[in-house]
């Protein structure tokens, strides 16, 4: 952590270690070759591949603002983007240091310690803003806000939360029972999606379009329980007597294996990731509801949703379900 935090500091204030202003060498139209280098430095240190939430969330942005410092013809253009550059890299640390405070660690140092460096690297963004707006002052290019403003176009990520904390689905819950599911298997479902790393919102969507909550539920073809797992399927989970299908823990706990490996398979981020960026939009998703309906071949041949009226719209009750539930998180 305290690496990170160091490097984040230094690539955060390079004219601060300097002593000159941070947007000084902006002025000049030669400083793009600069710019362009730290835009680049950023990229390789923050932008993951495979990417994962917040590269999917601050990567279109950020090549944005490099497209606009490639192409700035005057000194003026050039402060703007700098401007932006600014801003986005705070928003960007900022939702760094929410992650790791949200999920209870602080990288292996203490929590003192981390929230010590996180105290200095708020003082470091505050003089980065008084720079920016000491250097602006005057200017016709600046509006007086500082680097405190939000710029125009960036992408805003919510605050990070704990999605293993079970009160975030509190009304989730209420609002399943309210619609007649039996109380301990929403429970079990939301407990066991959290034991196992896996988006509860999926897992009672998935439940809920397979077989509405009814422990009993036997489709036409053999699959059986709340998450109609087959016969065969539930051996390869390490279910052998396939009536053990219709006990809620085995059928849930296996089922959510299941969904796992085919998110496993089919997706490159996390899938704790849906609640922010929207299930909807994430081609993982859609591969892996179809993979759960379709089997995982079907989705391998035809590189996507296979073209089966069952599947493709069984993909959009899920997702749909899925969004539902999302306007009811915590």
């Amino acid at each position: 952590m305290k690496s990170f935090l160091a490097a984040a500091i230094l690539a955060l204030t390079p004219s601060l270690v300097l002593g000159v202003p941070v947007v000084s060498e902006a002025r000049q139209v030669e400083g793009q070759d600069r710019l362009l280098k730290e835009i680049e430095v950023w990229s390789g240190m923050y932008m993951t591949q495979p990417p994962d939430r917040l590269t999917l969330c601050y990567k279109p942005r950020l090549d944005e603002i490099k497209a606009q410092v490639a192409s700035a013809g005057s000194a003026e253009k050039l402060i703007k983007t700098a401007k932006d550059f600014q801003e986005w890299k705070e928003s960007l640390l900022r939702q760094k240091f929410a992650e790791v405070k949200a999920s209870g660690s602080a990288g292996g140092a203490s929590l003192e310690s981390y929230q010590s460096e996180q105290k200095r690297t708020a003082e470091v963004m505050a003089s980065v803003r008084e720079q920016i707006r000491r250097s602006s002052e005057g200017s016709q290019f600046f509006d007086g806000a500082g680097a405190a403003a939000p710029a125009v176009g960036v992408v805003t990520v919510p605050p990070a939360f704990d999605v293993k904390d079970p009160a975030r689905y509190a009304k989730v819950r209420q609002i399943l029972i309210s619609q007649g599911a039996d109380r301990r298997i929403v429970d079990m479902a939301i407990k066991e999606a959290i034991r196992q790393d896996a988006d509860p919102l999926l897992v009672l969507s998935v439940i809920k379009n397979e077989s509405n909550f009814d422990r009993d539920a036997v489709s036409r073809v053999g699959a059986r329980g709340l998450m109609q797992i087959m016969p065969a399927t539930g051996r390869d989970l390490g279910v052998s007597d396939s009536n053990r299908l219709f006990d809620a823990k085995t059928n849930i706990r296996a089922g959510i294996r299941y969904l796992k490996q085919m998110w496993t398979r089919f997706s490159d981020v996390e899938m704790a990731s849906l609640q922010e960026l929207g299930a909807a939009s994430k081609r993982g998703a859609k591969f892996t509801i179809a993979a759960f309906n379709a089997g995982p071949g079907a989705v391998s041949k035809y590189k996507g949703v296979p073209p089966y009226r069952e599947t493709r719209g069984y993909v959009k009750k899920v997702l749909a379900y899925y969004e539902k539930l999302q306007q009811y998180l915590g």
